[in-house]
C-alpha cells in the first residue's frame, strides 16, 4: 500500500472526526444522554455515511491511483465503526446545548416534520454535494482562467 494516497485519502475523507478533544470542563450525563439522543433522532451517523459515499466519486477523480477495493474497504469499516463518531460527536453537541435547548431539538426530531427532515436529508446531503461540486469545479476553473489571463508578476 502505498503511504502517499493511504494518507492523502485519510485527510480527505475526515478521520479528523476522531481526534480526541482536549481536555474541558466535565458534562453532566444528563446532557450527554440528550445529546446522544439527538444525534441518534438526527440520524447523524447515516448522514454521514451518505456523505461519504457522495464524496467518493470526487475523490476516486482526484486520486485515480487508489484502488477500488479501498473505497468499499473504508465504507465497511466506516459503517462497522459508526458508535465511534457518536462517541466523538456527543460531547460537541453537549457543550454547545443546553439541556433545554436540546430537550427542544429532540422534541422537533419526534414531531412529524423532524422525522421528515430526516427521511430526506439523506438525499439532500448526496444530491448538495454533487451541487458543491459541480460548483466548485466552475469556481476553480473561472480562478484558473483568470490566473493564466494575468502577466506574470515582475
Amino acid at each position: 500500500m502505498n503511504v502517499s494516497w493511504t494518507v492523502r485519502i485519510a485527510l480527505a475523507v475526515g478521520t479528523g472526526w476522531l481526534t480526541p478533544i482536549a481536555a474541558q470542563a466535565p458534562i453532566d450525563s444528563g446532557t450527554a444522554a440528550a445529546a446522544r439522543q439527538l444525534i441518534e433522532l438526527m440520524d447523524v451517523p447515516r448522514l454521514a455515511l451518505a456523505g461519504m459515499e457522495a464524496n467518493i466519486p470526487a475523490l476516486k477523480l482526484a486520486m485515480p491511483q487508489t484502488p477500488d477495493q479501498f473505497w468499499t474497504e473504508m465504507l465497511e469499516l466506516a459503517k462497522r465503526d459508526l458508535g465511534q463518531l457518536v462517541d466523538s460527536i456527543t460531547p460537541l453537541y453537549a457543550r454547545r446545548f443546553s439541556l433545554p435547548e436540546l430537550q427542544a431539538l429532540i422534541a422537533f426530531y419526534q414531531s412529524p416534520a423532524g422525522k421528515r427532515l430526516v427521511q430526506v436529508q439523506p438525499a439532500l446531503v448526496k444530491e448538495s454535494t454533487e451541487i458543491g461540486q459541480r460548483w466548485g469545479a466552475k469556481i476553480g476553473a473561472e480562478a484558473a482562467q483568470r490566473l493564466s489571463a494575468k502577466p506574470p508578476p515582475a
